[in-house]
């Protein structure tokens, strides 16, 4: 058993050994399917036949005008990786499968920097999770921004101090590198302003340096600018009023089940916590009548949509539900619920007891991305993902010491994922 230890500590204090962990499941799908299975998503429906356009245009690049609801990095890099390989489906996917792969990497190495006790088992967590796993192998966007993601946290959770001027600059080239991938990435720097103005009300002062930081985080945005513009709204003009702004709580009790099921484990670590507040946790059942009055369970702008449509979670509730009846999902989806509302409560009032400056800017990027998701109409499962690496990061090292949880958590979300895309690639 000690060998067995002192193996597992060797690998995971070695970059090379998890380099290839983290390769490994990647390209053994790559080498079974050779990339080449029926289109997933919106694929075929918008972003091939927009990197064909990119392709056909070039030098000049369309982005003005493009049917997608996305921004122009991605396809402007496919469409220069198309011209050396081919524009066929596997030869675009192959690129999308570098980059994911690099994301993840650079996530390790994130946490790995941070000092967490295990960020090979949380880089798993990352790779593993569904929409990023099967995502890897197809040309959707919100893959081709993580690596400027992590990038943007790398540097962004560097600057503690007003001399760390050059990680906001590099933090925020990153965040708008990740911005013209998707746009949703916008929360990085939203999170980044709040951030700053929670640490100068609790500092109750604001110097010339603050200003200045002010404007390097507002970078991205202001780079940002020239395409909205052009644009007339967040979005090129062929899907502008396909989702209109509307305030949607739900998304809001969605993303704690999202916490919920994504960070089940850490509840471990919460709820001694939560013991020691005896009564004083009673507050927490104040959120239970937001709960059934804005039940993430076909609600808004999804009510049109099968549940397969909506994600993972809410299909295999409604599985469930056809199999056992809808008592048994009811309280399953509010067990999810329930565990990541106690995860989060613990966390944010621990953060804000301690003013730790990571776990702040942390919870002002799920605040900012949890703005953004209220005043949506529709926001999928999927769209979630991109607050997987900001929720690991803050979760995750409260489990330090606890491998054998963080290890069982990281191989059933490893189940997850395979299963998901196995099913997704064969037409589910």
């Amino acid at each position: 058993m000690s060998s067995w230890r002192a193996s597992l500590s060797r690998v995971r204090e070695s970059p090379v050994a998890a380099a290839l962990i983290l390769a490994l499941p990647l390209l053994i799908v790559a080498l079974i399917t050779d990339l080449d299975f029926m289109p997933q998503t919106d694929e075929a429906k918008f972003h091939w036949d927009v990197i064909q356009q990119f392709d056909a245009e070039w030098p000049a690049v369309p982005w003005r005008e493009y049917h997608a609801a996305t921004t122009p990095l991605p396809y402007i890099a496919w469409a220069l990786w198309g011209k050396v390989l081919g524009f066929e489906l596997p030869l675009l996917r192959a690129l999308t499968l570098i980059l994911s792969y690099a994301g993840v990497l650079a996530f390790y190495l994130l946490a790995r920097n941070r000092n967490h006790h295990w960020p090979l088992a949380e880089s798993l967590l990352l790779l593993f999770s569904p929409y990023i796993f099967l995502n890897s192998f197809t040309i959707y966007t919100v893959n081709v921004g993580l690596l400027f993601e992590v990038l943007a946290l790398w540097f962004y959770l560097r600057a503690d101090q007003p001399s760390d001027w050059p990680a906001l600059l590099w933090g925020g080239l990153a965040a708008t590198a990740a911005i013209y991938c998707r746009q949703h990435y916008i929360f990085l720097p939203a999170g980044m302003a709040l951030w700053w103005a929670i640490s100068r009300w609790r500092a109750k002062q604001v110097g010339w340096r603050d200003l200045r930081n002010l404007v390097l985080i507002a970078l991205p945005i202001t780079l940002f600018l020239p395409i909205v513009v052009a644009w007339g709204g967040m979005t090129p003009p062929a899907f502008q009023g396909l989702h209109s702004l509307t305030i949607s709580p739900v998304h809001i009790n969605f993303l704690v089940i999202f916490i919920g099921l994504y960070c089940a484990p850490v509840v471990i670590a919460a709820l001694p916590t939560l013991s020691r507040w005896r009564w004083r946790g009673a507050w927490l059942l104040l959120c239970v009548p937001g709960y059934f009055l804005f039940r993430p369970y076909y609600e808004q702008g999804a009510k049109a949509l099968s549940s397969s449509e909506q994600g993972i979670i809410l299909h295999g509730l409604d599985l469930a539900r056809g199999a056992v009846g809808a008592v048994a999902p009811a309280l399953g989806e509010f067990a999810l619920w329930a565990n990541g509302l106690i995860i989060g409560a613990v966390s944010l009032i621990e953060t804000w007891k301690a003013g730790d400056a990571d776990s702040v800017k942390l919870w002002s990027w799920i605040a900012a991305f949890a703005g953004i998701l209220a005043v949506s109409d529709f926001v999928g499962e999927r769209f979630y993902v991109l607050l997987v690496p900001v929720l690991l990061l803050l979760f995750y090292p409260r489990l330090a010491g606890r491998r054998v949880a963080v290890a069982l958590w990281a191989a059933g979300m490893a189940l997850i994922g395979v299963a998901y895309s196995i099913i997704k690639m064969n037409g589910g």
